[in-house]
């Protein structure tokens, strides 16, 4: 009784994708003049030493796309180039980019992870910006995304 139950010692595991915690968005994507937004796609969890495989998805065809990275969040975000940013901008901030978006709109890029043990647990921040003509100043964005960074394999 307990299987169907879900209980006691055969309780099911809550699957990673499952944690609403573990890529967490927040905050609001910058969509362009006919309301579409570039969204910033995260399956995989970034490992110490590893390189992150993430996707921008929903941007014009060919267009430049920029990813950036930061230690901290700006939640509320801010006008930045007619979108709105919600990474803090701290010294530790890296940008990633450009990569030109394929035909259908959608780019993977991989980011390094450094191998230092004292990142292990930490939190990063990640927004997308994607060149759309008609995007506020010519620009859109995505909301971002907050991750941990996890042990090596």
């Amino acid at each position: 009784p307990r299987v169907p139950a879900a209980a006691g010692p055969f309780a099911r595991p809550q699957l990673r994708s499952e944690d609403p915690g573990f890529h967490a968005r927040y905050g609001v994507a910058t969509p362009n003049a006919q309301g579409f937004a570039p969204q910033l796609v995260v399956d995989d969890p970034f490992r110490l030493g590893g390189a992150a495989r993430l996707g921008i998805a929903g941007g014009p065809p060919a267009a430049r796309s920029w990813i950036a990275v930061d230690l901290q969040p700006d939640a509320a975000g801010r006008a930045f180039r007619g979108v709105r940013l919600h990474l803090a901008g701290t010294p530790s901030r890296q940008i990633f980019g450009p990569q030109a978006l394929g035909p259908a709109g959608h780019a993977t890029a991989f980011l390094p992870v450094p191998s230092a043990a004292s990142l292990l647990g930490l939190r990063i921040y990640l927004q997308a910006f994607v060149e759309d003509a008609l995007g506020p100043a010519g620009l859109t964005a995505t909301a971002a995304l907050s991750t941990p960074i996890l042990s090596a394999e």
